[in-house]
Formats: structure tokens, C-alpha cells, sequence
């Protein structure tokens, strides 16, 4: 079910244009949900991808709410999936 909510999330992506007022959110914010989803269906290639996606893009100041939480998410992938996800995500 969470992935198939992520897929139309995915697509409703592809349709906004730059005055949408749900543009805020955008791709590097949804590749996070991305990884997250990716962690609980034990994915790790997908996790490692996305969440580091997510953080190469989150740069702004306005982001680091979400890069909390993204550091968050490494995290929890690190005690599921093991440290090598820590090294690559985090820098170890």
C-alpha cells in the first residue's frame, strides 16, 4: 500500500508545474518517503539510494528540518541494515 501511495506521489511530481502551490514539495523531498518506505521493505540498495539522494539535495537552510529527519531515517537504516548503510550515507 505504501508503495503504491509513493508511485502516485511520484506522478503528481511529474504534473506540477512552478506555480503550483504544492510545488514546495518536491522530488528531493519525496525521494526521504522514497528511502523510508524502501528501509521497511528491506530494500537496502533502494535506501542507500534514495536517502542519499535526499541528502545531496537538501541543502538549504529552509531544509533542516528535513534533513534531521533524514538523518533520522539513516539511522534507524544503519540498526536494520547494518553500518555499511551509515558509512555511505553519513560519512564514517
Amino acid at each position: 500500500m505504501a508503495r503504491t501511495a509513493l508511485e502516485r506521489a511520484w506522478r503528481t511530481m511529474d504534473q506540477l508545474g512552478e506555480d503550483d502551490p504544492y510545488g514546495c514539495f518536491d522530488p528531493d523531498r519525496l525521494a526521504g518517503f522514497d528511502g523510508l518506505c524502501a528501509l521497511y521493505s528491506g530494500n537496502a540498495a533502494e535506501v542507500h539510494q534514495q536517502l542519499a539522494r535526499s541528502k545531496a539535495t537538501l541543502t538549504k537552510s529552509r531544509d533542516a528540518v528535513q534533513r534531521g529527519i533524514l538523518n533520522a531515517d539513516a539511522a534507524l537504516a544503519r540498526l536494520r541494515l547494518g553500518d555499511h548503510i551509515h558509512d555511505a550515507l553519513l560519512g564514517s
